[in-house]
């Protein structure tokens, strides 16, 4: 469930609004909710700024190379946080 909450914020143009008062029905952490949601949103906000920036200047491929960076680094940053938190709840038991 938080890897689909992360990876639907880090989406742009998703409807986020929305997501977040589903989410406040489920039983995620208010913790977990904000690191999630903050990690997820600014490479959003980061790679929306910059390629609509560039794009206005009609510098698509460097657009596309802000975009694909990115991504790489939010999903090893996904990666990682699962990871962390899979050896906490392995830890727990």
């Amino acid at each position: 469930f938080n890897s689909l909450v992360f990876l639907v914020f880090f989406i742009p143009g998703t409807p986020k609004d929305i997501l977040s008062y589903f989410v406040g029905l489920s039983k995620m952490q208010l913790g977990q909710w904000l690191f999630i949601s903050t990690l997820a949103k600014i490479p959003s906000i980061v790679t929306s700024t910059v390629a609509g920036s560039l794009g206005g200047d009609a510098n698509y491929p460097v657009a596309g190379i802000v975009f694909c960076v990115t991504a790489v680094i939010s999903v090893a940053g996904m990666y990682f946080y699962n990871r962390i938190t899979d050896n906490k709840t392995a830890v727990a038991q």
